[in-house]
């Protein structure tokens, strides 16, 4: 779960996803972030993560009930998928293949990191230089799809 915002300015509009209290580490939104970026290297529409000021893309919120991690994403515009329409299911499934077949190279080079939750030990084993963390992000979507054909 967390909390996702938008920004929306005169020049650009953007995601802003804050991460709840110890429900991810920060090394498994880092690699969630690391594979949103191996995703764009490969021209897989997908919102891209923007490094802040000391070129690092997560940010620390204190906050009330503790740190919790925060991600800029730019904001991908398109339309709604529609299920009866054959061309969204279409280039949905064309780009779901993408982006599982660049998982699978990746999975040959890193582990596949555990979700802490709250109240369990983070059992990450990093054997490369990156971890492929399998969570639901919410940046990328059928939004981010369509807007690659629209």
């Amino acid at each position: 779960m967390s909390d996702v915002y938008l920004i929306d300015t005169r020049d650009a509009a953007y995601i802003l996803k804050v991460y709840m209290h110890n429900r991810h580490s920060r090394h498994s939104i880092e690699a969630e972030v690391g594979f949103l970026n191996d995703l764009l290297d490969r021209d897989i529409p997908v919102a891209a993560p923007i490094a802040n000021n000391d070129a690092a893309y997560l940010n620390e919120i204190d906050a009330p009930e503790g740190t919790r991690y925060a991600v800029l994403f730019d904001a991908i515009t398109g339309d709604e998928p529609q299920e009866t329409n054959l061309n969204h299911s279409r280039r949905f499934g064309q780009l779901a293949g993408r982006m599982h077949n660049c998982a699978d190279r990746l999975a040959n080079m890193v582990c596949v990191t555990e979700i802490s939750t709250p109240g369990t030990h983070d059992s990450t084993k990093t054997a490369g230089s990156r971890c492929l963390t399998l969570i639901a992000s919410g940046m990328v979507g059928e939004r981010s799809i369509l807007a690659s054909t629209t």
